[in-house]
């Protein structure tokens, strides 16, 4: 962990529905998208990690190209393609 990292440190993250010790789920404050961040402040995981959290990614968020973001290299973590671009419908206020 890096104190000075706000992806260790989690600051000014959304709700992370999914954690499981080697990787968590999030959406990116910066540009509303789903992530998929590894636990552990590493550039590059080894790659058994890198498949389970692409297994992660595509079981929370089926249909998603997922790309790795360069602006913070220094901890490996990926983003859904697309999200914004993605209606959503709110039918609760119709009678």
């Amino acid at each position: 962990m890096d104190p000075n990292c706000s992806l260790c440190t989690r600051e000014k993250r959304t709700p992370q529905p999914y954690e499981d010790g080697i990787c968590w789920t999030t959406f990116c404050s910066d540009h509303n998208e789903p992530m998929v961040v590894a636990s552990d402040h590493v550039e590059l995981p080894a790659s058994e990690i890198v498949r389970h959290m692409a297994l992660v990614a595509n079981m929370l968020y089926p249909g998603r190209i997922w790309r790795v973001r360069g602006s913070m290299p220094e901890h490996f973590h990926m983003h859904a393609e697309g999200w914004k671009d993605t209606e959503v419908r709110d039918d609760s206020s119709e009678a």
